[in-house]
């Protein structure tokens, strides 16, 4: 690469959890980038009143290379060989270093581990999801599938249907069908937990209930109820 090649804008991002995401598959790839945020408010001494959470600039001798991988990640999960576990009865394993993550609607990181796209299960779907520190999701429910979160990484604090509790490693939480649900990472470590759906997770069953903030207008997590499972 020339080192005077110049850094320009390549792509818009929808996120911040999207913008870590690409972030760090960029970092891993060796790729040079800037990530740009337009909620920067001393970018020159203006305030750039953009949509999207801000740009990726980098020269543009990889701009190809850099579209690939955001459009990879909004994809989601790619459609499994016919021969990958897809046999009734047939073993099916997948270890969650060798799955490829894509944020999903709520603005998550996910991760889908198990489901009818990759295995004989037809009925459920098990996916590790991410929020960075200081992350938050976007308020959604799904119409028709039941979910259990489980805690395996971090602190934060779930909101069902206007109550609030804080959650802690080990915790499990129930969701049904219908009810809007919005969690945020209250620790200084990334947010993980185990999402198992039931029937399985599809982008077209989840309603999403608000528009995404930006930084400075971000709510901050409700106060936590001290009804049901002590705070932690």
């Amino acid at each position: 690469m020339n080192n005077a090649e110049r850094f320009d804008r390549v792509v818009v991002l929808d996120s911040e959890v999207q913008a870590e995401l690409v972030d760090s598959v960029l970092s891993a790839r060796g790729i040079p980038h800037i990530m740009q945020s337009y909620h920067d408010s001393a970018l020159d001494g203006l305030f750039l009143a953009q949509s999207g959470w801000g740009q990726v600039d980098a020269p543009q001798s990889f701009k190809d290379e850099i579209l690939a991988v955001v459009e990879e990640l909004k994809a989601g999960p790619p459609p499994a060989p016919e021969t990958a576990g897809t046999a009734p009865g047939s073993l099916a394993i997948t270890n969650l270093s060798q799955v490829p993550a894509f944020i999903t609607k709520d603005g998550s990181e996910i991760r889908e581990l198990l489901s009818h796209r990759n295995s004989s299960i037809l009925n459920q779907s098990l996916a590790e999801a991410r929020l960075p520190a200081g992350g938050v999701t976007l308020e959604h429910y799904h119409r028709q599938t039941e979910e259990i979160y489980y805690i395996t990484h971090g602190a934060g604090r779930i909101c069902i249907e206007g109550e609030a509790r804080d959650v802690v490693v080990g915790d499990a939480i129930a969701i049904l069908p219908g009810q809007r649900h919005k969690l945020w990472n209250l620790g200084a470590e990334p947010l993980r937990l185990l999402c198992c759906c039931a029937p399985a997770y599809e982008d077209s069953d989840t309603v999403v209930t608000e528009d995404e903030p930006s930084p400075e207008e971000r709510p901050e997590a409700p106060g936590a109820s001290n009804s049901g499972t002590a705070q932690k």
